[in-house]
């Protein structure tokens, strides 16, 4: 039969396990945290990459289109239209 003494030991080593398993878990938790945040910015940089790119290319296509559209109106002027 289990005595007081008895049930603070095996109370005493059940609140040790768990608190090394929360501490474990925490650890775990914090490694995962930082795999997350590393992703999270290597995204950020990658979107930032595209989106420059596209801003290029999107500020090249319209300065083409003043240059033509000009064009054409000093053509229509020539033409007389």
């Amino acid at each position: 039969m289990l005595t007081r003494v008895d049930l603070k030991e095996v109370d005493s080593r059940i609140a040790t396990r768990v608190l090394a398993a929360k501490i474990d878990l925490l650890k775990e938790m914090s490694k995962m945290e930082a795999r997350i945040e590393k992703a999270a910015v290597a995204r950020h940089s990658e979107i930032y990459t595209l989106v420059d790119g596209l801003a290029k290319e999107i500020k090249e296509n319209d300065e083409f289109r003043e240059v033509v559209t000009e064009q054409i109106r000093k053509i229509r002027v020539v033409v007389g239209v």
